[in-house]
This record gives structure tokens, C-alpha cells and sequence, in this order.
């Protein structure tokens, strides 16, 4: 299992009522593993991030600022640019689902 970051970015959208973005020029980045997420969410616990912060969907991921950024890499996640973190673990999304559904048939 790898853990990986990608490319701190300026996000300019603004806040909706009620929400919270990163955005407002602030620099964030995704951090995402080609492992179980269990694995990602240890390593997120050890950079102080909390579990609430983790967002499902075709690539699970934490979103990170600055400083979580720089702990991570720190701490230990390979950084790649954003198109390699999401072929990286689109395919292990795929491959960690294929294996559920030939459980569940068995």
C-alpha cells in the first residue's frame, strides 16, 4: 500500500452558505492510496486529520492544506501529479471492488 499526495493547487471557488471549501485561493491538495482505505485512514489519524474530513466517491480521498500537505510528505506519501493519483487509485477502487463481489458470490 502507498500513500500519495498530489500537487498543492489554488482552488478559487468561493464558500456556499452552510459549507466549507478550501477554496478563496488557498492551496490544497488530495491525499488517496492504492491500498484498503482502512490503511489511509490510519496514516490520515497519524497527521492529526479526522475521520469526518474523509470524502467517498469514485477516488476516496482526504483533502489537505498546506500544512498537512508538508506532514505527509514528511510522514512518509510519495507525491505524484493529479493525473497519476487518480489512475493510481481508480484502479485500486476497481480491483478492491472486484474482490468484494467474487467474496459476496462465493
Amino acid at each position: 500500500m502507498t500513500i500519495y499526495v498530489d500537487n498543492l493547487k489554488s482552488y478559487p471557488q468561493k464558500a456556499k452558505s452552510g459549507s466549507y471549501y478550501f477554496g478563496s485561493g488557498k492551496e490544497s491538495a488530495h491525499m488517496a492510496t492504492d491500498g484498503k482505505p482502512a490503511e489511509l485512514h490510519a496514516f490520515a489519524k497519524s497527521i492529526g486529520l479526522e475521520r469526518r474530513w474523509f470524502q467517498s466517491g469514485n477516488i476516496p480521498h482526504y483533502d489537505l492544506t498546506r500544512n498537512k500537505f508538508l506532514l505527509a510528505i514528511l510522514t512518509g506519501a510519495t507525491q505524484v501529479t493529479s493525473r497519476e493519483l487518480i489512475r493510481l487509485c481508480r484502479k485500486s477502487v476497481s480491483i478492491n471492488l472486484n474482490k468484494e463481489i467474487e467474496h459476496v458470490s462465493e
